[in-house]
């Protein structure tokens, strides 16, 4: 990564921005040293974003683990900017809907499209290159050493995601499609198995990242949109985060902000009163050492 980072600018700011970003945590809280280092990254951030920009749809094979470190390092960015960014907004009255765990995603899902495009254009090349993805996809992931909480939990999910479907069914809502979105929040479920299962094995630390790229388009216009479903689903994925934190300092309290502000949100819609919903956000919420139900 280094060595392509001195013959690439654009990966050269990505890795500043995050020594920078680095530097600023551990200066804490709002000291000079902490302000000045955040306001580097930032700076190396926005440059290495146009330095990448200026190059999708020209990929090469000679640049092309370039293109692939910054997708890499862009997704680690997207968890530490905004705190940084947005800070600000934590203090408005909307702060659980705008609080940093929910703009983390939000920075992930708006760089997705363009993160997926460049990576299918660098897949042929990427499968000769010291990175190995394909074998990495190929891995037997280990379902059955997934904790009896866990399953679940999951199990649980599929449950409220069968009887959220038909609920809606029942109230013949013209404008919602039903159907279409209980198929693509199974797939999501499906696949934050998969995550939580790839996480026993821990070969590859940070692959709870990759479950924003897994998840279909429907999910992220529902989860933008605030629906109920998405964002129960999206706080079980907070969990992972909030583990990954422990040991990624870009990751730290990600995972609790993001259950935190979520349930604060689904607090004043009516499905969180059945008792299925108020199980599957306690657990999410104990998981990170927040207490159980909001009442």
């Amino acid at each position: 990564m280094v060595r392509e980072a001195l013959k690439h600018e654009f990966l050269l700011d990505t890795l500043l921005s995050l020594a920078a970003f680095d530097m600023a945590v551990e200066a804490g809280g709002q000291t000079d040293a902490a302000e000045y280092y955040a306001g580097a990254a930032l700076d190396y951030y926005d440059r290495a974003v146009r330095g990448f920009t200026a190059l999708v749809g020209a990929e090469t094979e000679e640049n092309h683990l370039a293109m692939f470190g910054f997708v890499s390092n862009s997704l680690m960015l997207c968890f530490v900017v905004p705190r940084f960014r947005a800070a600000a907004a934590d203090d408005d009255e909307n702060a659980h809907a705008s609080g940093p765990g929910r703009r983390t995603l939000g920075l992930v899902f708006d760089a997705r499209p363009t993160l997926q495009a460049v990576t299918q254009r660098c897949w042929s090349w990427l499968q000769k290159s010291p990175v190995h993805l394909d074998a990495f996809l190929r891995q037997n992931l280990p379902y059955s050493e997934l904790s009896t909480d866990v399953r679940q939990s999951m199990a649980r999910l599929i449950c409220v995601n069968d009887d959220y479907k038909s609920q809606r069914m029942a109230s013949n809502a013209p404008e919602t499609s039903p159907d279409l979105d209980h198929e693509s929040y199974e797939s999501a479920i499906m696949q934050l198995e998969g995550i939580f299962a790839r996480d026993i094995d821990g070969t590859v630390k940070g692959t709870v990242i990759t479950w924003t790229l897994l998840v279909d388009a429907r999910f992220v216009a529902n989860f933008t949109g605030s629906d109920p479903m998405a964002l129960l689903i999206a706080m079980h994925w907070g969990v992972l985060v909030n583990d990954l934190g422990k040991l990624a300092w870009w990751a730290s309290h990600a995972g609790s902000d993001l259950i935190a502000e979520l349930s604060a949100l689904l607090q004043s819609s009516a499905w969180a009163s059945s008792p299925m919903w108020q199980e599957s956000i306690a657990w999410t919420r104990e998981k990170v050492g927040l207490p159980g139900i909001i009442r």
